[in-house]
């Protein structure tokens, strides 16, 4: 499938790392495991990217593996977003770099989210598992942030949490939302750990069967609600009263209606838009489709391999080369095969059939 034609203006969802580098070893993490970084992407290429990629984007991601507060063209890079009118720009970071002056940076440049990457609520097994950071300097850091925000009279950069689920954090998960609360995160999404190609960690990987599982997210979801916090689980809590907006149970339409919606109250109304017309289309065209990932996100990694979504894992696509325009690359052979085999459900990849994403939240 080509570009969607019911919004064909703004429907895709980028991230982008310029440089591959991360000052932490974070133990899900393949960094922890890499002697050499990821090549940098030089500024001019980036320029190019942005020229044909932004003005189809309704948001663009900063940070998608590496982490983007080490870049020194950071200014110039979120300059581009405002400059593009990317209805959404986000940032993921570990907020160990997050100081006051990129704070101001942040807030200045009209980024609408920030995602801090976190997985513990006690120093030391955040210490383990985020190897390099201190949880106290991280709460600090957002503290700053929030005295920022205040300052300059403004709602955003809105925060939100990743905590990715392992074997030996999974207990730690309410405490996690009792930790955050203070902070009122528009969303909080867990997800299982990921096993990535030279990361021996096998053991920390777990999913929706683990026998303990049900009853931690059960509470992890109630305390939520009570906080009024909006809490992204692998599977649905048992409780009626739960928060969360994916199920084992429910059908893949009614869960993506259901995240769709969740996001769209406090939105740009350019980006609501586009997420109830891709709704719109996927229900009404493409329903039978095994994923609908590939058909509007896309990740670009600093080699500018292509990545079609936030759980393929190994074997990335391209590289692209300078000069490609945004159809040439968003039609690719190897990113049509994808998208066909995933409508037609003929000569499903590897990456999709054991992808964790999928399988616990029950998108095949």
């Amino acid at each position: 499938m080509g570009i969607p034609f019911l919004f064909p203006q703004r429907f895709l969802d980028l991230r982008l790392d310029r440089l591959g580098r991360c000052n932490l070893r974070c133990k899900m993490c393949y960094y922890r495991y890499q002697e050499q970084p990821y090549p940098v992407l030089p500024v001019e290429k980036w320029h190019w990217i942005a020229r044909e990629f932004f003005p189809r984007s309704r948001s663009v991601g900063f940070g998608n593996c590496a982490e983007p507060l080490l870049d020194p063209a950071l200014p110039e890079l979120l300059g581009k977003a405002v400059e593009y009118r990317v209805p959404e720009i986000r940032f993921i970071t570990n907020a160990t770099l997050l100081d006051e002056e990129k704070a101001r940076l942040l807030v200045n440049s009209r980024v609408f989210s920030v995602t801090i990457s976190m997985d513990a609520a006690s120093e030391p097994l955040f210490s383990e598992l985020r190897c390099g950071a201190k949880l106290n300097q991280v709460i600090t850091n957002l503290e700053t942030l929030v005295q920022v925000k205040k300052s300059l009279g403004s709602n955003f950069p809105k925060i939100q949490f990743n905590f990715v689920i392992m074997k030996s954090n999974l207990s730690h998960l309410p405490d996690f939302i009792r930790l955050v609360t203070r902070f009122k995160p528009s969303e909080i999404n867990a997800y299982f750990a990921h096993l990535e190609t030279g990361c021996p960690h096998e053991e920390e990987i777990i999913d929706a069967t683990h026998p303990d599982f049900p009853a931690v997210a059960d509470e992890a979801a109630a305390l939520a609600y009570e906080a009024g916090l909006q809490l992204h689980l692998p599977y649905k809590a048992s409780g009626s009263t739960t928060r969360t907006s994916s199920s084992l149970t429910l059908k893949r339409l009614i869960w993506s209606m259901k995240r769709i919606s969740s996001k769209l109250k406090n939105h740009p109304p350019s980006a609501s838009l586009s997420a109830f017309r891709m709704c719109t289309h996927f229900a009404m065209f493409e329903k039978g489709s095994l994923c609908w990932y590939p058909n509007f996100m896309l990740m670009i990694q600093p080699d500018l391999r292509m990545i079609p979504c936030c759980s393929w894992g190994t074997d990335p696509m391209g590289p692209i080369e300078e000069g490609m325009t945004f159809e040439e690359i968003w039609n690719l052979p190897e990113m049509s095969s994808l998208r066909g085999s995933l409508r037609t459900r003929q000569n499903i990849p590897p990456n999709c059939v054991n992808c964790m994403e999928a399988t616990s939240r029950k998108v095949l």
